[in-house]
């Protein structure tokens, strides 16, 4: 598959063997930035993600058309997206959006995700280094990121990558009449 709007430090950062859950097998997992072609793709990961567990703000994908949106934010520059390809699938993204606003425009907001059989396995680790490699070369200088509290293998990975605990938004999401802590971090560089 081409990568038309790929730059080669991502491919050459980001290309790693692993082992996938459960098949044993090596698989290469490619980490590229995002392109309108993989649009599809993504959504349909945001959406399983968002649906597999209480790791995404929202307990469901967006649309289509919202998706496309969001690329095409990204892509006019308005941050940067990579994601983790196995195969032609799309298997987990990681974005850092710029904030809009004179004086804010060196700080960004991460997201990340990756489809539960692929966890465990190195993809987020990959997808945060090369998305944190390119926010730099983008001039995205503070990366803040929100993660609700129980999550901790993901606040382990944020610690690994050098984010530091800001604060605790105490009950900020309730769900299912479950409240939950969300933990706000911070990477400067």
């Amino acid at each position: 598959m081409a990568y038309p709007q790929a730059r080669s430090y991502a491919l050459l950062v980001a290309r790693r063997t692993y082992t996938q859950a459960g098949g044993g097998s090596d698989a290469v997992c490619v980490v590229a930035p995002i392109c309108r072609d993989l649009v599809r793709g993504l959504r349909d990961t945001v959406d399983a993600v968002a649906r597999s567990g209480p790791f995404l703000r929202a307990s469901q994908g967006f649309s289509l058309a919202q998706t496309a949106e969001f690329v095409d934010t990204i892509l006019d520059g308005g941050g940067v997206q990579n994601v983790a390809l196995h195969g032609d699938r799309v298997i987990g993204w990681c974005d850092v959006v710029r904030q809009p606003f004179d004086g804010m425009r060196h700080c960004g907001a991460l997201g990340i995700g990756v489809l539960e059989e692929h966890r465990g396995q190195g993809v987020g680790g990959a997808l945060m280094g090369a998305t944190l490699a390119a926010a730099r070369d983008a001039g995205i200088s503070r990366i803040e990121l929100e993660v609700l509290a129980p999550n901790e293998v993901a606040i382990g990975l944020y610690r690994r990558f050098g984010f530091d605990v800001e604060g605790v938004k105490r009950g900020a999401r309730i769900l299912g009449g479950q409240a939950t802590d969300i933990v706000c971090m911070a990477l400067l560089h």
